[in-house]
């Protein structure tokens, strides 16, 4: 990448001071944190706290207003904390964990 790639979006880069920048970027990861909790709430709702209900983590997602590449990201992120298992990564399948529960139950 060169400069000249930049020009057009300098505008942009510069007409936001660093502190205002920083500002968005925590308002964009307090938001992530909170959909991420509102999924785990979700689905310990949905399965009634039981570690060995199944459900479609994907359609979870939607219906909480998240995209499939967003739905993606939280369930990988839950599951790297082990919050939650996936049975079928490409469909989406999951169960929330002991671990999960426990999360959910003591917020």
């Amino acid at each position: 990448m060169q400069i000249r790639d930049l020009l057009p979006i300098a505008p942009l880069l510069f007409s936001r001071s660093p502190l205002q920048l920083a500002a968005m970027d925590k308002d964009k990861i307090k938001a992530r944190r909170e959909r991420r909790q509102q999924f785990l709430r979700t689905l310990y709702e949905e399965v009634d706290g039981s570690v060995n209900e199944f459900i479609d983590g994907l359609e979870l997602a939607s219906g909480l207003g998240a995209d499939v590449a967003e739905g993606r990201r939280i369930i990988a992120y839950l599951e790297e904390k082990g919050l939650l298992k996936v049975d079928d990564h490409k469909a989406g399948i999951i169960r929330i964990t002991a671990d999960g529960v426990d999360a959910v139950e003591t917020e």
